[in-house]
């Protein structure tokens, strides 16, 4: 059971930018076994936000995010029983090559409104990107500017 939440962490599904998933798909793509999955125990992802701006949940709010297989941490914190995680479909370039931000416009209005939506329900909560925690290229952009464009508050933003 989640105590409570203080990590918005920001994904993308790292697939090619205008293939679209299906709730089976993401689901699969963490739980099956290798080599057609991650062989995690339970998804990554707490929502995921469609091509089309529609968003599946996951994870339920009262449940913590932790995949077992995850080392993600904060100031030697485990964020797991803190966190949710959201990712937004697409994330790889037309070339097929770079991380890059790949969102549809309506995905980027979804977005916007989850990730206000988010700090107006926790005042305290720190927006991070993947990338941040972990050292890779994910969600695909540099999400403390992202959070700044769209006004969310510099002291919910992990920098």
């Amino acid at each position: 059971m989640r105590k409570h939440i203080k990590y918005l962490v920001i994904h993308s599904t790292n697939t090619e930018y205008d293939l679209e998933l299906t709730e089976k798909q993401l689901i699969n793509s963490h739980m099956l076994p290798p080599p057609y999955g991650k062989g995690w125990d339970k998804v990554g992802y707490s929502d995921v936000i469609h091509l089309n701006g529609t968003i599946t949940n996951l994870t339920p709010f009262n449940e913590d995010g932790r995949v077992p297989n995850w080392n993600l941490s904060h100031n030697g914190e485990d964020i797991y029983q803190y966190a949710r995680h959201i990712a937004y479909v697409g994330g790889v370039s037309k070339d097929g090559f770079n991380s890059e931000n790949t969102m549809t416009q309506e995905q980027q209005i979804t977005f916007d409104s989850y990730l206000k939506y988010m700090v107006r329900r926790y005042p305290e909560l720190l927006i991070v990107g993947h990338g941040k925690l972990s050292g890779k290229s994910c969600p695909g952009f540099k999400v403390s500017a992202y959070c700044e464009s769209i006004g969310i508050p510099n002291k919910n933003v992990l920098k």
